[in-house]
């Protein structure tokens, strides 16, 4: 997909980048699936609010705000400071 023609990499997007764009919007389509098969869910969302909502109020669709890729990296975060230490000396 990300070599796909006309994709990510033609346009010059980085593999993180393309990655985190595609499961933002893919977790966005799942959570708004999830949400109107599911009617349970308004009442968790919204609560007693729920049962007054007027017919017109739709939920907006979810909207992902970022995602955070990380990695346990202890270990070179110390080797770096031991370092710094180093050339600091």
């Amino acid at each position: 997909m990300y070599e796909a023609p006309d994709g990510p990499f033609e346009n010059q997007i980085a593999p993180a980048f393309a990655l985190k764009e595609q499961l933002i919007t893919e977790i966005e389509k799942k959570l708004d699936i999830f949400y109107r098969d599911n009617k349970w869910v308004e009442e968790e969302l919204y609560g007693e609010d729920s049962k007054n909502k007027k017919k017109t109020d739709v939920y907006g669709g979810t909207k992902v705000a970022d995602i955070v890729f990380s990695f346990n990296n202890a270990r070179l975060i110390t080797s770096l400071r031991a370092r710094g230490q180093c050339i600091a000396a």
